[in-house]
């Protein structure tokens, strides 16, 4: 077996760093939009009383054929954010247990890259009783 010693690097960059710096560029270059072109929405669910709403369900939609993208959750202090959105048309709904749905409006991202704030996001109760008494149906089932 012959052994071969290199001793730099043939593809002209002289050394190790000039090659590191080549590679960084050019993959910026190459992924700059990837990286640096999305847009985050964000946004702040709240019941009426103005709390916070924690752990809401944030559901992102092509607002061309309803198609569901993505979804997320909101944190203790009721925020949100959508991240690497592309250019498009979106519309989001809000689910929350016990609380109405709330439906957005189609609102659009255009081509460059930034972050789009909501206004705050109110789901107010769904005051709806149910006329079932829970003694009745027990009694059903013992």
């Amino acid at each position: 077996m012959k052994k071969i010693l290199i001793t730099g690097c043939s593809s002209g960059f002289g050394n190790m760093t000039h090659l590191i710096k080549f590679l960084l560029l050019l993959t910026a270059i190459c992924f700059g939009n990837v990286l640096f072109g999305q847009t985050q929405v964000k946004g702040r669910i709240i019941e009426e009383s103005g709390k916070p709403l924690p752990f809401a369900n944030i559901l992102l939609f092509a607002s061309a054929d309803s198609t569901y993208l993505k979804w997320e959750e909101s944190g203790k202090d009721g925020a949100f954010i959508l991240s690497n959105l592309t250019p498009g048309s979106y519309r989001i709904e809000v689910r929350m247990v016990g609380h109405f749905t709330y439906q957005s409006e189609v609102f659009y991202i255009i081509d460059e890259p930034g972050e789009l704030l909501l206004d705050d996001i109110v789901l107010p109760l769904d005051r709806t009783v149910d006329a079932r008494s829970p003694n009745l149906y027990w009694e059903k089932y013992k």
